[in-house]
């Protein structure tokens, strides 16, 4: 969890074209080819070069939460037959709940879940202006 604070600490500190960047930096070797992959041309050049480090950081910060998501992922995908097969033990339970919840997850996971229906009431204003376009 501190790790996920980190990194959404990390991106709400930037702006678009350096938000850009910083996501491209993060697979890629050198800053021109992160300026390039971003769609900013040369734009990395143009910033102050300890703003550059700074975002060069970031972009290894991010790249190191990539590596241990993807670890993290391989561990549960791994551990994902024998949690399915505790699942599926809770069908022989002695315990009606625990059997009822057991068949509703398995269904829900299998097949999804049935639509449920919404009621209410929706009020929308329309605004229309001298040249026919539709405004808010």
């Amino acid at each position: 969890m501190e790790q996920n604070t980190e990194v959404s600490e990390i991106l709400s500190q930037l702006r678009d074209k350096e938000l850009a960047y910083v996501k491209a930096r993060r697979i890629v070797f050198t800053d021109n080819q992160a300026s390039k992959s971003a769609g900013l041309g040369k734009w990395i050049y143009d910033v102050p070069e300890d703003r550059r480090n700074q975002l060069n950081k970031f972009a290894e910060r991010l790249q190191q939460a990539d590596a241990k998501a993807i670890i993290v992922n391989k561990i549960l995908l791994d551990a994902s037959e024998e949690a399915a097969q505790v699942k599926v033990a809770g069908l022989k339970s002695r315990d009606e709940r625990v059997k009822q919840a057991a068949a509703t997850e398995i269904i829900d996971r299998s097949i999804g879940k049935t639509e449920q229906p919404i009621s209410g009431e929706v009020n929308i204003i329309v605004t229309v202006k001298g040249n026919g376009d539709i405004q808010d």
